[in-house]
């Protein structure tokens, strides 16, 4: 919301400011996964573990328990958040679960 209404205060229509952070979240996740493959590890697995989000807010504790070295990548990069009470994944906003379904 901050982010938001920074660039209303600058000028920006609702509409087009939005636009713009979809689509710097975008080049963001892309720099993760450029970065991930330069380093020779499997990008695409670690990219594929976002499709568990295409279709659903939160993923449980099964996914959780089968992927972590995947999920922890994730949530260091600052893109998942885990909740380890409820044993639950979902993403830090609104804003990167809709760039994640239009990315992958």
């Amino acid at each position: 919301m901050i982010k938001l209404f920074e660039r209303k205060k600058r000028g920006e229509e609702e509409r087009e400011a939005l636009s713009g952070m979809l689509k710097d979240e975008k080049a963001r996740l892309e720099w993760i996964r450029l970065k991930k493959l330069r380093k020779k590890e499997d990008g695409k697995e670690i990219w594929r573990f976002l499709l568990n989000f295409k279709d659903g807010w939160e993923i449980g504790k099964s996914i959780v328990e089968e992927d972590f070295d995947k999920l922890l990548f994730w949530v260091e990069e600052n893109v998942l958040f885990y909740n380890p009470v409820e044993g639950t994944v979902r993403h830090q906003s609104r804003l990167l679960w809709h760039t994640i379904r239009k990315v992958v």
